[in-house]
């Protein structure tokens, strides 16, 4: 067994759009938001924290699945959705994963 340190770094990103925010809120309540109808989404994400500050640590397919999971049971209209779908995807992606702080 060995020990590894590490260094955490939090970028706050600029508050976004009202649809993400929401999709943000409903994600920091339950992080398998939009998982309900999705057969290959059994996974739990890597979290730490608690109610109102956590950190969840997520690949992109999978929150982008979640994403596109939570705006269909939202029923929000295809351009909103890809909207959502193309901020999820630029988020400042370190390879295919992110941890991200989410914090009341």
């Amino acid at each position: 067994m060995s020990l590894s340190i590490g260094v955490v770094n939090i970028e706050y990103l600029p508050r976004p759009p009202r649809l993400m925010y929401k999709f943000m809120l409903d994600l920091m309540a339950d992080p398998a938001v939009g998982t309900d109808l999705d057969l290959l989404d059994d996974t739990s994400p890597w979290e730490v924290g608690d109610a109102g500050n956590i950190f969840y640590e997520f690949e992109r397919d999978e929150l982008l699945r979640r994403a596109d999971g939570w705006a269909a049971k939202q029923r929000i209209d295809a351009a909103d959705r890809a909207t959502l779908l193309q901020w999820v995807d630029d988020l400042p992606w370190r390879g295919d994963s992110i941890t991200l702080h989410l914090n009341i």
